[in-house]
């Protein structure tokens, strides 16, 4: 359990550390030619959980 949790403790400091980099909107769904169809406003919760 401790590995699970610090993967996901080391991909939130890289996230946080390339915050300015990620673009806004935020693609959050693809289609089945991989383009981005649905689109959402960079915060938190649509960076982590979508």
């Amino acid at each position: 359990m401790l590995a699970s949790l610090l993967c996901i403790a080391a991909g939130a400091i890289i996230v946080a550390s390339h915050w300015s980099a990620i673009p806004d909107p935020v693609p959050v769904h693809w289609n089945g030619s991989m383009e981005a169809d649905n689109w959402s406003d960079k915060s938190i919760g649509s960076v982590f959980f979508s």
